[in-house]
């Protein structure tokens, strides 16, 4: 139980950083601001306890079976069975977000590529704040911090909207600027 409250503390924290990033990035996007700096300081500090985490739920999963049995009961288990799905879903397109500024600053593959980059990137935002979503509380309970169901509901609610405020607000600022790049 000592590394599901270890990897807890590295999700949220994640989580926080995820929100900082996506925060700043529109914030600059907006601004038409770059600080490389900056941004690459948030991105691999974010990136760091991502993959941390991600090794250790691989780990759990894994090597000690923990949660294997999600077959058995599809109905009970649509939580846990779309927090994996989003997280496989990430792990794949992350190499892609990583590159997509590179790749749109040099106009790499044309206007397609640019299309083919703006639909992973819609994707890459919704596995995030999908996986968020699905598995904020469920941190909160795994370091005993929530305990009441009505709480973890209302929760659930708040977490949510945030995400889908911030999956609105980043598609649209950043969809908007990379084709506003990818023009110039």
């Amino acid at each position: 139980m000592k590394v599901k409250k270890i990897n807890a503390v590295l999700a949220l924290i994640s989580v926080l950083l995820l929100f900082t990033h996506s925060i700043y990035e529109v914030f600059s996007f907006l601004a038409f601001y770059y600080n490389p700096m900056v941004t690459s300081a948030i991105a691999f500090t974010l990136a760091s306890f991502m993959m941390l985490h991600a090794a250790i739920s691989m780990t759990v999963l894994g090597v000690k079976h923990d949660g294997n049995a999600l077959d058995k009961y599809p109905k009970e288990n649509i939580r846990t069975i779309i927090q994996r799905g989003s997280a496989c879903g990430l792990l794949l397109i992350l190499p892609f977000h990583i590159k997509t500024g590179d790749w749109i600053s040099s106009k790499f593959g044309g206007f397609g590529f640019l299309v083919v980059l703006i639909i992973l990137g819609i994707l890459f935002w919704a596995f995030t704040f999908i996986h968020i979503g699905s598995s904020f509380t469920r941190a909160l309970i795994t370091l005993g911090i929530l305990k009441s169901v009505k709480t973890q509901k209302i929760l659930d609610w708040i977490i949510w909207i945030i995400c889908g405020i911030l999956f609105i607000i980043s598609l649209f600022v950043i969809i908007k600027t990379q084709i506003i790049l990818f023009k110039m």
